[in-house]
């Protein structure tokens, strides 16, 4: 179970379409005057953080708990105090990736978050697809394909891309 202790208060992590709808809010926008605001979509948080999470990139941890805890509390604390949680909590268990294991533990428990996984895999496929203009692009695109899906299997142990046996 996904649990983060920020000033002796405890929060687990429970994926959910309010979850995916908060993360819109809190994720910093790219600074770009043509794109129209993503901060009152419904939907895609999950999706913008899940190859930050496969990477272990502790801002996505940041982001996802600052999520989670705003849906808990009406007064939440800041980032900071939650980075230095995720700190201690990496320190505790002597071992980084074992948060990034329980945060996908907690994607697969939900049916939502879990389709939005699924939805992320089957976009990384058809990447892979694409025609590329030249050979640089196809090195980069193989490259980013590999190391997503080594990430994902050392968070949990599974192939980002495993092929489905039909019988």
């Amino acid at each position: 179970m996904a649990t983060l202790t920020v000033k002796e208060k405890e929060y687990t992590l429970k994926c959910s379409i309010m979850l995916d709808k908060l993360l819109n809010k809190v994720i910093p926008e790219p600074k770009t005057k043509d794109s129209e605001s993503q901060k009152d979509k419904l939907s895609g948080g999950i999706s913008k953080v899940l190859p930050q999470l496969i990477e272990q990139d502790v801002e996505a941890l940041v982001h996802l708990w600052e999520a989670t805890i705003k849906l808990q509390t009406k007064k939440a604390p800041t980032q900071d105090e939650i980075l230095e949680a995720i700190d201690e909590r990496m320190n505790a268990d002597d071992d980084a990736t074992i948060m990034f294991t329980e945060v996908f533990e907690a994607i697969e428990e939900s049916a939502f978050s879990r389709n939005e996984l699924t939805k992320f895999k089957k976009n990384m496929l058809l990447v892979k697809e694409m025609k590329q203009k030249d050979e640089e692009e196809v090195q980069k695109t193989t490259l980013m394909m590999k190391r997503m899906s080594e990430g994902y299997k050392e968070i949990t142990g599974r192939d980002l891309f495993e092929e489905k046996q039909t019988a």
